[in-house]
Parts: C-alpha cells; structure tokens; sequence
C-alpha cells in the first residue's frame, strides 16, 4: 500500500461482520443449519475501503454456501494481520462447510461476482469444488482500537474514540 492513497471510504469491520452474520444466520436457521462465524478480536475497528462489496460477496457467497446444504454446517473465519508499513491490514477470510452439501457447480461462484472481487483486492483464492474457500483483503487503517466482539457491533453506536480522550487513563474500582 502507498503512503497517502486513500481507496475507499471509512467503515467498521465489526458492523460488516454483524450483519453479515445476522443475514446468513436466518438462512441457516430455516434450513436447521449451525452457521458460525469467528473473528480476530484485535483486528482494527475502523478500515478504509468498499463496505458494500465486501457484505455483498460474503452474503451472496456464504447464502450459496448454506443453500447448498442438507446437512452439516458452515463457518466463517476472519484473522488479521498487520502489514509491516503499518498502515494497512491483511484481512484472511476462511469459509469451511462440512457435512452432506446440494451440488454446487464452480460456476454458480463465478456469477456471484466472487471472483471480480477477488481479482481487485486479494492475494490469493482457493476453491474446492466451492465446498472450501478462502481469500485475503488488504484495507488501511483508519483506527487502530480494536473491534472487540464483532457481535456488539451496531451501527448506530459510535465506537470511534473521540480526540479528545485519554486513552492512558486508569481506573481504580474500590469495592468495600
């Protein structure tokens, strides 16, 4: 990533990941699927880049993942790691289904937009037979405060620091 280029707009990865996983947990729930998803809790709260292209990938993509399933489960992993200059994040995305799937053709992938998506910001894509996939997003950082637990995240709370706090500022809680 170059210094001073700005692709993108600021977003939080907390509330993409929320949403995606209430969208695809109702799916799953009528097809009495687990659906999990896990996230690197350190992973920076506030990115910069397209929101909206990447909920839409994960939602199409893990909607014809669960689709596709009689039984089983399908989880979503997420890990980040910190690129070296510092200003940006390597976001791995692991989808894993296991169990007994429908027949899911490479090419119902293909339409999704998944591989254009990848094509513009990933690093590499394994598919097998779309039962397994994986892919890497780099973002910049716009916050480097963590995320926490993706699943607390809303859109309608503020969770950027403001400037003018202390993030240095202990607490001492007495309990008599």
């Amino acid at each position: 990533m170059k210094n001073n280029e700005k692709i993108g707009d600021e977003y939080y990865i907390g509330v993409v990941l929320n949403d995606v996983y209430n969208e695809i947990s109702k799916i799953a729930n009528e097809k009495n699927l687990p659906f999990l998803m896990e996230a690197d809790k350190d992973i920076p709260a506030v990115l910069i880049g397209d929101e909206n292209l990447l909920k839409k990938m994960l939602i199409k993509n893990l909607t014809a993942a669960v689709e596709n399933m009689s039984r089983g489960f399908v989880k979503c992993a997420l890990k980040g790691e910190i690129l070296q200059d510092k200003d940006g994040i390597n976001l791995h995305f692991k989808v894993y289904c296991q169990g007994n799937k429908d027949e899911l053709k490479e090419k119902e992938v293909k339409k999704s937009g998944f591989l254009n998506f990848l094509k513009r910001g990933s690093k590499e894509c394994e598919a097998n037979n779309c039962n397994n996939w994986q892919f890497d997003l780099e973002q910049r950082i716009a916050d480097y405060l963590p995320m926490g637990d993706f699943r607390y995240s809303r859109k309608n709370i503020d969770c950027k620091p403001k400037e003018d706090v202390d993030r240095d500022i202990n607490v001492l809680i007495i309990d008599d």
